[in-house]
């Protein structure tokens, strides 16, 4: 029995719904690798900025305002904190006659770790 022009219509109907249906999943995928790339980026910048949040409250004299969070937080993203004064004086800005810290500054049993560098395969 010869094919009618119904089965080529059939025929060609299946073919574009398959063809559809890779261009479907093309699309998805690239839009999942888009919106991958996007939350990597905001990541990014959302660490910045808490690390510039980090050293502006560092920077400040005065009230010790979260201070020890600051330093735990560029300790743990690997930030140097080389040059950063962590007496009471400079952390709380205050003193006792006796030149002792007035007051607790939290600091006390913050592990300060030095990140280890590359080993030179000459040494």
């Amino acid at each position: 029995m010869r094919p009618t022009w119904r089965h080529y219509v059939w025929r060609t109907l299946e073919a574009l719904a398959l063809i559809a249906g890779i261009a479907a999943f093309v699309f998805a995928g690239y839009a999942v690798k888009q919106t991958n790339d996007s939350l990597t980026l905001a990541e990014t910048a959302l660490a910045e900025q808490r690390a510039a949040t980090a050293w502006q409250i560092l920077s400040q004299s005065g009230s010790y305002g979260g201070k020890r969070t600051a330093i735990e937080l560029l300790t743990k993203t690997g930030d140097p904190i080389i040059g950063l004064d962590l007496s009471c004086d400079a952390i709380l800005g205050a003193k006792e006659r006796t030149g002792r810290c007035q007051y607790d500054h939290g600091l006390t049993g913050t592990i300060m770790r030095r990140r280890e560098e590359p080993k030179n395969a000459c040494n």
